[in-house]
Parts: C-alpha cells; structure tokens; sequence
C-alpha cells in the first residue's frame, strides 16, 4: 500500500531511535561498527574504523564505495555478492574476509551483520560488527605450517575416527592422508610397522 504521512513519520522516528541507540553503544566499542542503509550508504561509523583501516569514520561517509574498495582484490567479488543481499529479520550473517588499510597492510576481517527494521517492517540496514582477528590467523596459519612440516606423525581422532593426518603420518603408514582419513585407530595400528607402533605407545 502506499505509505501515508503518518507512516512516514513513524518509520522516521523508528529509524532516529535506533540510530541513537546505535551510536550510544558503538561510540565505545572496540570493534569496528557501522550502519548501512538499505541503498548501501554509510548511515555511521565507530571511531575504531580508524584504529583498523587506518581510514576516518568521516571518509567512510563522504565516501561510499571506501567500504568496498578496501576489501581485498582476492575476497572482493565474494564479498560484493554478499554486500548486496538483504538479511532476514533474524539472521545474523558471519564471515572473514581481508581488507587492505591506507597503509597497504592486509587485516583479517571477522565479520558479523544483521539487519534492522523498524516496528512496521520496514528494512533500515545492516548493522555491522567489524573484529581485527590478524593476529589469530596468523597464528593458525603458523601453527598449520609447522604441523605439515613436522617430522613427527600426528594424528587427530575424533569420535574413534581420523580427522588429520600429517604429511609424516602418511609416509609412516604408507597410506595417503585421505585413506587415513576416516580410520579407526586399530585400523591405523593394525598396518604399521611393528616399530612404528611404538608411536602410539
């Protein structure tokens, strides 16, 4: 139906009520938070945009494609994609993704977004909850490195199953990690090498 004066006036004050509320709470947050309107527009920014992006809340909102063009070259047309669908009322979309700041450093993204709407239905935006988590990566990625290069054997049961195997378990067992994969651990023990199976002790 055709929206009225006073429908308009409602979703108006819906949407001034929230935003306040919005801005209360993201002022002093860590993260990085913000509220697109349904066009994509920044409708606002916590200062902590800065701290990550090294780009102010004020150039995310004189500039809208900022938000955008600092996504990853790798990442962007996924991210796009995912920029452009509308939220359910009750869903809450994550993902990760990279970002490359004013400096041209490469940040990891824990993203988390939901819509907004006002008492009538009507869609307001997204509100965006941003999470630095480099740091965590690179200590996965580390971790991932050191254990394919580890000359020792790992295996990773879980529920009486292989979940992992490293390159060195394979080359012991003389099975490829898939085959590994999905083992029992007698299985596993049942075709070593007597003095393999010192491994598991």
């Amino acid at each position: 139906r055709v929206k009225t004066q006073v429908d308009l006036k409602i979703i108006e004050e819906d949407v001034r009520e929230s935003e306040s509320r919005f801005r209360n709470m993201a002022d002093f947050t860590y993260d990085w938070e913000y509220w697109l309107n349904p066009k994509g527009g920044m409708v606002y920014s916590s200062p902590s945009c800065e701290r990550i992006t090294g780009y102010s809340a004020e150039e995310f909102s004189v500039t809208p494609l900022l938000i955008e063009e600092i996504v990853h070259p790798d990442d962007r047309s996924r991210i796009l994609k995912y920029f452009s669908k509308k939220p359910g009322k009750k869903d809450i979309q994550e993902l990760t993704f990279r970002i490359i700041d004013r400096k041209g450093e490469i940040h990891w993204i824990g993203h988390q977004c939901r819509g907004v709407y006002a008492e009538n239905g009507e869609y307001l935006g997204k509100r965006v909850s941003n999470r630095d988590i480099t740091e965590q990566k690179q200590s996965e990625e580390a971790y991932h490195t050191l254990v394919e290069n580890s000359i020792q054997e790992l295996l990773i049961f879980q529920d009486g199953r292989v979940v992992f195997a490293n390159p060195a378990a394979a080359e012991m067992s003389d099975y490829s990690r898939e085959a590994l994969t999905s083992m029992t651990p007698d299985e596993v023990i049942e075709q070593m090498h007597p003095e393999d199976r010192k491994v598991f002790g």
